[in-house]
């Protein structure tokens, strides 16, 4: 029970900053001549991008056991 909430933890710590990380690195989010909606937008889009790419792969480590 306890490894599993760490895991699931680690999992949206690891969504959270990557998604984070996507927003200001490829959507220049952080900008402040972006406007509202791109920051929108791209932010859910790399929010998407950055859990569709973990779900994968603790997917993949998980069934591997």
């Amino acid at each position: 029970m306890f490894s599993m909430i760490v895991f699931l933890l680690l999992m949206a710590l690891l969504i959270v900053g990557s998604g984070t990380a996507l927003h200001m690195a490829f959507f220049k989010g952080f900008r402040t001549e972006t406007g509202f909606s791109k920051k929108v937008i791209g932010g859910f889009l790399s929010y998407l991008i950055s859990g569709t790419a973990w779900l994968f792969m603790y997917s993949y480590t998980h069934l591997g056991w």
